[in-house]
């Protein structure tokens, strides 16, 4: 699978960064398949170049952009709409595990409950009319003999 993604370079504490086309089992300092910009982090407005027809061309054959060049490409104007991702840290320890299935079992017990009132619902609604038409039935025997 074909990535689009940002290749580090520069000193200690002066980044710059490469976009560039890998495939996605490639280390991230290792080789890649094409460059298609650059990206300067430190100047006072962030100098972004994308080659805007290499990009849409890697995009058209399948390569999926990191959530950072999508932002970046929705900046220069390639794509539309911006990537808006909430990263948190991750805790050491079991409480963390442990909350996540509580809460899928919540949601699923609330979902078994309401199918089980639907049922209940149908089932009530469903008994009444096969009860009349036989008791009209009785009745038209009784009235026959």
């Amino acid at each position: 699978m074909l990535v689009i993604r940002l290749t580090r370079f520069g000193r200690k504490k002066k980044p710059f960064y490469r976009i560039v086309v890998a495939d996605s089992s490639a280390p991230i300092k290792g080789k890649y398949i094409e460059k298609i910009g650059h990206y300067n982090p430190l100047l006072d407005t962030p100098e972004i170049f994308v080659d805007k027809e290499k990009t849409k061309k890697w995009l058209k054959v399948g390569a999926k952009p990191s959530d950072t060049v999508w932002n970046l490409l929705v900046e220069v104007g390639i794509l539309k709409k911006k990537l808006i991702t909430k990263r948190t840290k991750k805790k050491k320890g079991k409480s963390q595990k442990t909350e996540t299935p509580e809460i899928k079992t919540e949601i699923k017990s609330e979902e078994q409950k309401e199918k089980t009132e639907i049922q209940i619902e149908d089932k009530s609604t469903e008994d009444k009319p096969e009860q009349t038409p036989e008791k009209s039935e009785n009745v038209e025997s009784k009235d026959k003999s």
